[in-house]
């Protein structure tokens, strides 16, 4: 049995996730528009639907539908059928953090470091070869 506080991961079917807790439930990992991680969004804001954008992003997306700011736009992220206008939007105050990666099990032998980045310039780093040997 899970307990309640306890972060869930679930997956669908088209690669979005959903990051659960105890305090903090978001509908996408992403922001639909910029595609940062929500960890790396500079002003988080989230619609009626709790879907999560980069503030600068969204209100440029609906006034370059409607200058003035006064209409309503379909969300842009996959899967949802709801219109965002200016009005529904609110600053994200829930807590942002990466999912952590799982804890590798006691007594196995760690012979390669793998970095995961979505940055090109990051390397893989193989520790199993020995320059020694």
């Amino acid at each position: 049995i899970r307990s309640p506080t306890s972060p869930v991961v679930m997956e669908d079917s088209e690669d979005d996730v959903a990051i659960t807790g105890a305090s903090c439930a978001f509908r996408n990992a992403r922001c639909p528009l910029t595609g940062n991680e929500l960890h790396e969004l500079q002003e988080p804001v989230e619609d009626l639907q709790e879907i999560v954008y980069e503030g600068v992003a969204i209100r440029g997306f609906i006034k370059r539908k409607f200058p003035f700011g006064k209409g309503a736009v379909p969300c842009p992220q996959s899967g949802t059928s709801h219109l965002v206008c200016l009005d529904d939007l609110r600053p994200c105050l829930r807590e942002r953090k990466r999912p952590k990666l799982a804890e590798p099990q006691e007594n196995t032998p760690c012979t390669t470091l793998c970095v995961v980045s979505h940055q090109p310039d990051v390397d893989v780093i193989d520790l199993s070869s020995n320059e020694d040997e």
